[in-house]
């Protein structure tokens, strides 16, 4: 049988796939983590970044202040003093980060950018707090969020207390957020390396933990799929685990004994049938070499029986001439005496006919017995064959619902139980397969019936035939013995003969009777001896069928020895 391979493609491996699920776990957490923690830190960001933005503004404005202060208002707004106290200031580390002073009138006084200084101030909101300074209700300090040709900005802004400008510094949304950006990238970058991390080590110890107990499992079951049910080292180093392998591989195990047992009592219902199909056939052989020994017999009989009705004949010829000799008994008293002394010689023959056939009889009786007793030895074997079909299919019983309930168990576990189902299957086959050969055997074994049933009924009717054919004989040879005194009397009473004429004539008619009778008897003998003989070679067909039905269960008893011998004990 070739050897079974129970390496798996890794990819469609339980390996494979507890790799994976970690792996979507991973992500999906990975996943959660940053949809959680992204929106905090981008809204703790911004809310920094409006803090710093409205503590600069309020810095500058201060340093502003202190330039009016010293220098004067018309001075200290120059373009010339703006230039040299806030070009190039800005949010620490934001490119997009720059400051511009307006006029409460909306002026632009000082812009990074010198082409907008004396140029009206574009963005609304700052033209929105030029009106509230109008308005006399303006907000010192204040963080907005605007858009400006497209672009997301912060912006906070500083008036003082006489509203002599409007200092504000700004910075692009986008870059004041794209640390956010940096976090999840690094973010993403140790959910990698913990994921690779995760799926190597969980996967070398899934390996080694899980899938290499179940590949040894899956060894075990391939060794009951090839039939061979001994003691295996495997079996008993998982059967010590305490977890669900363990409790497999003891499963495993009670079913390996379970089946060891079955198929050893298979073994020993086949070597009893073997035998019982040797014993029958070893029988229907003696009894064939007996039903020919009774087939001689009964073709003696015949022959004796036909001679004997050819002497009745004869006899039946030599009374008619004694009639007519009678009828002359005047004139031919010494033919009368020939004619007397050849029928003494006839009764003589007569005699010892009979004789024999009495004893053909009784060897045939003897013979009939010996045929009845051989037909119920053969009943005793077919019974005994009966039984040990009887064990077979209550084995095959016990298989089916042992294949029917490993198939059950089969189906529960599911896909490492895919070679389970397969032994059962095979079982299943097995049970149905005896259980087919026991069905045959019982067929033949009711043929087996039938036929001696009929076998016996044959012989009782051979049995009856001989002894009416006995009784005959007796009354023949008493018939023989009256013909004897006659005789003796003819002889005796010759001197009385012509007085006795009209007497021996009414004898002589008498014996003619007699003499019919029994050439009756004899062709009845002879046909009853044909019977016999007929019924001696239907009873050699019928040994001749028990004989062939003992060499079919001689085979199906092989076949099924050589169907078990697969499994190894």
């Amino acid at each position: 049988m070739k050897k079974k391979s129970f390496r798996v493609n890794f990819f469609t491996s339980i390996t494979a796939k507890i790799l994976l699920l970690l792996a979507a776990a991973i992500a999906t957490t990975g996943v959660i983590m940053i949809s959680i923690y992204s929106p905090n830190v981008e809204k703790e960001l911004t809310t920094l970044a409006q803090n710093y933005l409205h503590d600069l503004a309020m810095s500058y404005g201060t340093v502003l202040n202190d330039s009016i202060d010293i220098s004067g208002k018309q001075k200290a707004l120059s373009v010339e003093n703006l230039t040299d106290l806030f070009d190039g200031v800005g949010m620490e580390g934001q490119s997009s980060s720059y400051i511009y002073i307006v006029s409460p009138e909306g002026t632009m006084l000082f812009h990074p950018t010198p082409d907008k200084i004396g140029q009206p101030v574009e963005n609304e909101v700052v033209k929105g707090v030029t009106a509230d300074i109008k308005n006399g209700s303006w907000k010192e300090n204040d963080v907005i969020e605007y858009e400006f040709k497209g672009a997301y900005k912060y912006a906070s802004y500083y008036v003082n207390d006489r509203a002599d400008y409007i200092l504000v510094i700004t910075v692009d949304s986008d870059e004041l957020l794209s640390a956010i950006d940096a976090i999840n990238s690094k973010g993403l970058t140790g959910l990698g390396m913990a994921f690779v991390f995760s799926v190597v080590v969980i996967g070398i110890l899934v390996s080694i933990i899980v899938v290499a107990p179940i590949l040894k499992i899956a060894e075990l079951t391939g060794t009951i799929a090839d039939m061979d049910f001994s003691e295996n080292r495997i079996q008993r180093k998982l059967s010590r685990r305490k977890d669900e392998i363990g409790l497999m591989a003891r499963s495993m195990g009670s079913l390996t004994e379970s089946l060891s047992d079955v198929i050893a009592n298979i073994h020993r219902s086949c070597n009893t049938l073997l035998a019982s199909a040797e014993t029958l056939q070893s029988g229907a052989e003696r009894t064939t070499k007996s039903m020919r020994q009774v087939g001689s017999a009964v073709n003696e009989i015949s022959t004796s029986a036909n001679n004997q009705a050819r002497d009745a004949q004869e006899a039946t010829s030599n009374v008619v001439l004694i009639g007519d000799m009678i009828e002359n008994t005047t004139y031919t008293v010494n033919t009368l005496m020939d004619s007397i002394n050849e029928m003494n010689a006839a009764n003589e023959k007569a005699k010892e006919v009979i004789s024999a056939l009495r004893e053909i009889n009784t060897e045939s009786e003897n013979y009939i017995d010996t045929i009845a007793k051989q037909t119920e030895s053969t009943n005793e074997s077919v019974l005994k064959i009966s039984e040990a079909t009887s064990l077979i299919t209550d084995i095959a019983s016990q298989t089916t619902l042992l294949s029917m309930n490993a198939s059950i168990e089969a189906a529960r576990a599911g896909e490492q139980g895919r070679g389970f189902a397969a032994v059962a299957t095979e079982i299943k086959k097995l049970a149905v397969q005896s259980s087919e050969s026991a069905n045959t055997i019982i067929d033949i074994i009711q043929t087996l019936l039938s036929d001696s049933e009929k076998a016996v009924a044959t012989m009782k009717k051979v049995r009856q035939i001989i002894s009416q054919q006995t009784e005959y004989i007796v009354t023949t040879d008493k018939a023989f013995e009256n013909i004897q005194k006659g005789v003796e009397e003819t002889l005796s009473g010759m001197e009385n003969i012509s007085r006795k004429t009209s007497e021996m004539d009414g004898a002589r008619q008498s014996v003619v009777s007699v003499v019919n009778n029994l050439s009756a008897i004899a062709e009845e003998n002879a046909a009853a001896t044909e019977q016999s003989a007929m019924s001696v070679s239907e009873v050699s067909a019928i040994v001749g069928d028990i004989a062939s039905k003992a060499d079919d269960l001689n085979s199906i008893a092989t076949q099924l020895e050589s169907q078990v011998s697969v499994f190894r004990l």
